[in-house]
């Protein structure tokens, strides 16, 4: 098992959704994803709140699916699920003044080990270079003796 993981692959694609809040005392509104301030969001009825939400989730999906195909064709595995709504200041490039109370981001992890992987960052490569092409932020990291990417 421990060098099943090793040779793992992680592709994590997060959007973030919703609203993001502003600082205390920020001279300038904080605009999420979709170009709405927290004020924005406030005016809205719950109802196109949730209706964002599930846009932002189809979205999600969609942009997962098209990372996957252009890497790998094949079986992906499912990893720990598609989390419910996670604290906005958590996530892989929160926004300026989101907290835990004024946003929150989508998360759907999948694993792929390509054939011949290792753990190093090379690995990951091809999903870089996909990253770059679409102009992706996107951050590396190394965990336990194997790498991950998160976009």
């Amino acid at each position: 098992m421990q060098s099943r993981r090793r040779t793992l692959t992680l592709v994590t694609l997060v959007v973030v959704v919703l609203l993001a809040g502003c600082a205390a005392g920020a001279a300038h509104t904080t605009e999420d994803a979709a170009g709405l301030t927290q004020d924005d969001v406030a005016e809205l009825t719950l109802h196109e709140e949730f209706d964002r939400y599930r846009d932002r989730y189809r979205h999600m999906q969609h942009l997962l699916a098209e990372t996957q195909n252009q890497v790998h064709h094949g079986e992906w595995e499912w990893d720990r699920g598609d989390d419910l709504p996670l604290d906005g200041s958590n996530g892989v490039a929160p926004l300026l003044g989101a907290t835990f109370v004024n946003s929150y981001y989508l998360h759907a992890p999948r694993t792929w080990a390509p054939p011949g992987a290792s753990g190093a960052k090379r690995d990951l490569d091809p999903m870089l270079e996909y990253f770059r092409t679409k102009g992706w932020t996107f951050r590396v990291r190394a965990i336990s003796g194997s790498h991950e990417v998160w976009a």
